[in-house]
Order: structure tokens, then C-alpha cells, then sequence
């Protein structure tokens, strides 16, 4: 099984060292055509600085690969825990002591 994140559901990507992923340890991207949504989300402007539809294609592409490798290994029994987590919300996962989030575009 192999899991497939719609570059086009993405509204925002963080990748940063571990700690809390308010922004200090890391950098959030955003999708340009989630700049609206995004900053009515957090509450204020997303800046241009702040917008990269490559940076979130790159990090999307690197957690989808990751957590395919990471599946395939689990079901070979290769692999004890990960951290990992999944929802409808967005996908993270903690690769090589950094965090690597991919947030799915909220309707609303």
C-alpha cells in the first residue's frame, strides 16, 4: 500500500527543528493559492517571503516518501515505531532530528 498526498490539498508545509512548531524552531510555507485562507487561519498577512509552492512540493514529496519507505519497512517487519502521525488535519512525521508537517487546505 502506498500512500499518495495531492500536491494540490496542500495548504501549508513546516519543517524545522524538533521543539514547538510555532515558527522559532522552523519555517512554515505556504501554498499561493492559500495565502488568503492561510492568513485568516493564523490570524494575520501571510507575507510574500512566507509564500513557496516549491518549498511545499518538496516537503510534501519528502514525507510521502519517507512515509511510504516507513510503511513498507513496518509490514516487512524491518522497523519497530516511528514517529509519525496522520489525520485529516495534516501529515507529520520526524525525520533525521527535524519535524516535517504538510497541513491539508481547510474548507471554511
Amino acid at each position: 500500500m502506498r500512500l499518495i498526498f495531492e500536491i494540490d490539498k496542500i495548504g501549508k508545509t513546516y519543517s524545522g527543528k524538533p521543539g514547538c512548531m510555532c515558527g522559532c524552531n522552523g519555517k512554515y510555507s505556504y501554498a499561493s493559492d492559500y495565502v488568503v485562507a492561510g492568513g485568516k487561519e493564523r490570524g494575520y498577512e501571510v507575507l510574500p517571503t512566507d509564500v513557496s509552492d516549491r518549498s511545499v512540493k518538496i516537503i510534501t514529496g519528502k514525507l510521502s516518501k519517507y512515509i511510504n519507505e516507513l510503511t513498507e519497512a513496518h509490514f516487512a517487519s524491518e522497523v519497530k515505531a516511528e514517529r509519525i502521525a496522520i489525520n485529516s488535519e495534516y501529515v507529520f512525521a520526524e525525520i533525521k532530528n527535524r519535524y516535517v508537517c504538510a497541513y491539508f487546505k481547510q474548507e471554511g
